[in-house]
């Protein structure tokens, strides 16, 4: 499955005021759909899956302040900057299944 926001434009700017623009929004994956790779790409991403009304952090982009550690499943060193794809792994056979009325922010 992939998702994408195709309504996202970065206007251009300049190394004095770079382009930039907040994006937010969801994804509903299929009910009992499994995922071994959930990736993101581009600085200050976040994804969580909210499941049953509670959301739990999946990939964390941003960076760290001191003691803050990333999500267990998203792979060491990964989405530390801008030209870094960041992901998780979730491995057989605790692949990430989804229920119904889950949707991934």
């Amino acid at each position: 499955m992939t998702a994408l926001n195709a309504t996202a434009f970065v206007a251009a700017g300049s190394a004095a005021a770079p382009g930039m623009q907040t994006v937010i929004g969801s994804c509903t994956p299929p009910t009992g759909s499994s995922f071994f790779y959930v990736t993101a790409y581009g600085p200050a991403e976040v994804v969580s899956l909210v499941s049953g009304g509670k959301s739990t952090e999946i990939l964390d982009a941003r960076p760290l302040a001191a003691g803050q550690s990333y999500p267990p499943n998203q792979q060491t060193g990964t989405g530390t900057s801008t030209r870094d794809l960041a992901f998780a792994e979730f491995s057989a056979p605790n692949f990430l299944t989804v229920s119904q009325g889950d949707i991934f922010t």
